[in-house]
């Protein structure tokens, strides 16, 4: 196992572009490890791993341990335990991405499809996503697919267009799958690729508003995730045709 040694925060780079993770929770993880670090002077978290650049304005590049490193500048420390590894520009991403899926928070859906996105662009092939992500080859393009039905949602969410229910019964009487209030069931004997295919989006968009119903204006809002499924018509319309 290589070295822990102790080097200035200063000489620490973080670059979401090498980083798996779309977003750093500043308001809770690193409040905390933060209020630990100052609590006890000479306590440290285990230590981050960095990699060695070359003609760069500073010396490392972070590639696991992001939220350490903005929790031991909010504290005010000047230094950070860190293990150096010396790879090519090439393999920084990927390596980041192991750190990050062996240990700590799981990679959410979000980082998940990022890696995915990423990796398949530099010419990785599902196999190997899968084995660094740890999931299996038949999730790669899930999870790509569950995040595509997400993002609309999100946005229509965001538009601040909600309709307000205040009634529980209500709430709970529409709890049953939304697709089945887009999509007629299918009634061929015999499935075809493109009834698969629909079903395979069918249940990526409850799988969808199932975990948009864990946020609560969502929940207060049901009729609001019926109108979002109405921009996977088109969607659907192409698997039929498919």
């Amino acid at each position: 196992m290589a070295a822990t040694i102790l080097i200035p925060l200063d000489d620490v780079e973080y670059d979401p572009k090498y980083q798996p993770r779309v977003e750093i929770d500043l308001e809770g993880t690193v409040t905390r490890y933060a209020e630990a670090l100052r609590s006890d002077p000479k306590f440290d978290f285990p230590p981050i791993v960095v990699v060695k650049m070359v003609a760069k304005p500073v010396p490392y590049l972070v590639l696991d341990g992001t939220q350490r490193k903005f929790a031991y500048e909010r504290a005010g420390r000047r230094r950070i335990p860190a293990v150096v590894e010396v790879l090519p520009e090439s393999k920084w991403f990927a390596r980041a991405v192991e750190l990050n899926a062996a240990h700590g928070k799981p990679l959410t859906p979000e980082d998940q499809h990022k890696v995915i996105d990423r990796l398949q662009r530099d010419g990785w092939k599902a196999d190997k996503i899968a084995a660094l992500l740890k999931v299996r080859v038949e999730s790669i393009n899930q999870i790509k697919d569950c995040n595509a039905v997400a993002e609309p949602i999100t946005a229509y969410r965001n538009t601040g267009k909600f309709k307000h229910h205040a009634d529980p019964v209500q709430q709970k009487t529409r709890r049953q799958p939304v697709t089945s209030m887009v999509v007629p069931p299918n009634r061929s004997a015999v499935p075809t690729p493109a009834d698969r295919k629909q079903a395979a989006i069918m249940r990526v968009v409850d799988a969808a508003c199932a975990w948009c119903r864990d946020d609560a204006d969502i929940e207060e809002a049901c009729d609001n995730l019926i109108a979002a499924v109405d921009a996977y018509r088109a969607v659907l319309a192409k698997a039929e045709s498919a």
